[in-house]
């Protein structure tokens, strides 16, 4: 086969249009994910938003030298500290449905000199935890007052729940009265 044959081919036609729509596909990709894409400040603030409502806003972050890790859950290396004067923390906590887990978003503020949950709310949760449907914020509420409760049906889930505002009580327990007086 001649390189004129091949350029006829019914075989370079087909490999032309592939390259087409590849780069036209790459093209597209590119440009949406310029347009959509969510920068980390812009999740923050959402999550702020979720939580506090949209008078409440981002003051400064204060940055853990590691994250907060416990048995039962992980907190991340930025702390928010917020407008009002509360603190936002992202926790997840482990042992769900599958071994999988469950991220929070956790408000906690000086309440008697101490630092207490105030709201939660959930930021996201692996596949596995199916039944999360049943988490609302009056439920989320009353695993922070009753540690011991269980959302029915969701049992695992229900546990991974526990364990991330078990997570989130421990920390403002050992670290956050440290962290609030160099902020």
């Amino acid at each position: 086969m001649t390189c004129k044959q091949f350029f006829k081919s019914t075989t370079f036609k087909c490999i032309a249009v592939l390259v087409c729509i590849a780069l036209v596909s790459g093209g597209l990709l590119a440009i949406l994910n310029d347009l959509w894409k969510v920068t980390d400040e812009e999740r923050i603030n959402r999550a702020i938003a979720s939580v506090c409502g949209k008078d409440v806003q981002l003051k400064e972050t204060i940055a853990l030298e590691e994250s907060y890790s416990v048995d039962s859950g992980i907190i991340e290396k930025d702390i928010y500290y917020l407008s009002n004067g509360a603190y936002l923390l992202t926790v997840t906590g482990n042992n769900g449905y599958h071994s999988g887990t469950i991220e929070l978003y956790v408000l906690a503020k000086l309440v008697d000199e101490e630092y207490k949950i105030d709201t939660v709310s959930i930021s996201s949760y692996a596949s596995s935890q199916t039944l999360m449907s049943k988490f609302n914020s009056a439920s989320l509420e009353k695993f922070v007052s009753n540690p011991s409760y269980i959302e029915g049906g969701a049992t695992y889930s229900s546990n991974a729940v526990r364990n991330a505002i078990k997570t989130a009580n421990s920390f403002l327990e050992e670290k956050m009265p440290s962290l609030a007086k160099e902020a």
